[in-house]
């Protein structure tokens, strides 16, 4: 992406030139490296240890996503895990969900999972939005390739509930 005026610049010739542009990428290398805010997988990291620091184990919580697919993968769905079994329902009817889809609604470790599998599959774009308490992600956007369409992924984890 080219944000403002594009300017045209050659690097010097000959060896002034090659030092130029090995001190360019040793400052972007050392950039990447020092600077680990801004990386998804350090992101990643600190929402997993502070998920697994709150210590919640049995919860309920409602996963939406937003896809181009057949309308009952979009939901939403009631997640329930409960001594590590996992239930999805019909929020509406309590009525389980469909098998062939409720896999799609995966409990938290799932959503961090997704995360992680956008992270190395270097999805063009990904933006994540972590619970400032619990660490566990409330919203999860995946462009996996800018400039194909229809493989977009939005997942929206809401009204969350710990159960002890």
């Amino acid at each position: 992406m080219i944000v403002g005026p594009v300017r045209s610049w050659r690097h010097p010739p000959g060896l002034l030139g090659a030092l130029v542009v090995l001190a360019t990428a040793a400052l972007l290398l050392a950039c990447s490296i020092l600077d680990p805010e801004d990386g998804p997988r350090d992101e990643l990291q600190r929402a997993e240890e502070q998920w697994r620091k709150a210590g919640v184990t049995d919860y309920l919580y409602t996963v939406r996503r937003g896809c181009y697919c057949i309308s009952e993968a979009l939901g939403p769905a009631e997640v329930m895990v409960r001594n590590g079994a996992v239930e999805v329902r019909h929020p509406e009817t309590g009525e389980p969900y469909d098998p062939d889809f409720a896999h799609l609604f995966p409990p938290v470790q799932g959503l961090f999972d997704l995360i992680r599998d956008a992270i190395e599959r270097h999805a063009d774009r990904l933006d994540v939005r972590y619970s400032a308490v619990l660490g566990y992600p409330e919203q999860i956007d995946i462009d996996y390739e800018l400039q194909a369409a229809d493989e977009e992924l939005s997942v929206f984890a809401t009204g969350f509930l710990p159960l002890r």
